[in-house]
């Protein structure tokens, strides 16, 4: 790999001056032994040590549709909460349609 050997000083500066693989982050990096220390999100600022957490937070800003109602949302932790709150109704998209017919119809 670029010529570098495994383990030295300069495979370390190599591998933290690379970009982070992940969209909206940055690698944050002890200028002395080029150790990654933290990742830093660019949507919000959030620091996290581990990739795994920051992996976990970069979905906090996701957009995810709830599956029966068909709102949007930002992050799995909204939609989770909103589907609490409506005492985490299953039913089938059809059964909704249904449902909704018959809103229609005693309504009108």
């Amino acid at each position: 790999m670029s010529g570098i050997a495994a383990d030295t000083p300069e495979r370390k500066k190599f591998l933290a001056n690379r970009p982070s693989t992940l969209k909206n982050t940055k690698k944050i990096v002890d200028p002395e032994t080029y150790d990654v220390t933290g990742y830093q999100c660019t949507v919000c600022d959030k620091v996290t040590a581990k990739y795994q957490t920051h992996h976990l937070h970069l979905k906090e800003h996701e957009r995810v549709i709830c599956k029966i109602c068909h709102r949007t949302f930002q992050g799995l932790s909204n939609l989770t909460k909103h589907r609490q709150g409506i005492g985490q109704i299953e039913i089938s998209a059809l059964d909704f349609l249904a449902f909704k017919i018959m809103l229609l119809l005693i309504t009108a």
